[in-house]
């Protein structure tokens, strides 16, 4: 209550009267009414409110998505979020290129599938038996294997040793991950494909002359 704001005006508003204080403690003597009900008693009073408290802002890791997020500390949820942001890392998958052995092509796989009943990292292995006068190298400017006739052989562009041309990619991917580094992954990936599909296509366009 605010001191001095205590008064007793008429139902028109064109009395004021003021009162005592003690409204709040034990009410006011409003006076002689003289029978009239039309008399209101008006004070005015101050509330304290707590300040809020500050709500810090916290940086998380979104498990859905796998993105780093700032969220409010009271918004977190450990179902949905992790304070640990290598739970957003990126993990590098290493992938090698080797010589399957029941196809006796040249393959990319995940170094992590390597089989030596599958697979041999020899890429030799992988040589065909080409048409007389028909050899096999591997073509140095663009580590592709390649048939070329015996005489057009030159040491400074090619190479029989097929190991020549063996590439080890890391490619990026994000477990579960819906946000741009997994579409960068994504890409990548079909990246991979469709160089394994050209080069499928054109090494059997040198095996064919």
């Amino acid at each position: 209550r605010l001191p001095g704001s205590t008064e007793r005006i008429t139902s028109n508003g064109a009395t004021r009267t003021p009162l005592t204080d003690g409204v709040a403690a034990g009410g006011v003597n409003a006076g002689d009414l003289n029978g009239s009900t039309q008399t209101f008693v008006q004070f005015q009073a101050k509330v304290k409110c707590d300040t809020p408290p500050v709500v810090k802002d916290i940086t998380v890791c979104e498990l859905a998505t796998k993105k780093i997020v700032t969220i409010k500390e009271n918004e977190f949820n450990s179902s949905k979020h992790s304070k640990n942001l290598d739970d957003c890392k990126v993990v590098e998958v290493k992938k090698i290129q080797v010589c399957e052995l029941a196809t006796k092509k040249i393959v990319t796989i995940k170094e992590s599938d390597f089989n030596s009943s599958k697979y041999s990292k020899d890429l030799n292995d992988c040589k065909e038996t080409p048409a007389p006068g028909k050899i096999q190298v591997c073509e140095l400017a663009t580590k592709n294997v390649i048939t070329i006739n015996e005489n057009d052989f030159d040491s400074a562009k090619h190479s029989k040793d097929l190991n020549d041309c063996a590439k080890v990619l890391a490619a990026p991917a994000v477990i579960a991950s819906t946000g741009p580094t997994s579409a960068i992954a994504a890409m990548f990936g079909l990246s991979s494909v469709a160089g394994g599909l050209t080069y499928f296509i054109r090494s059997r366009r040198n095996l064919l002359g």
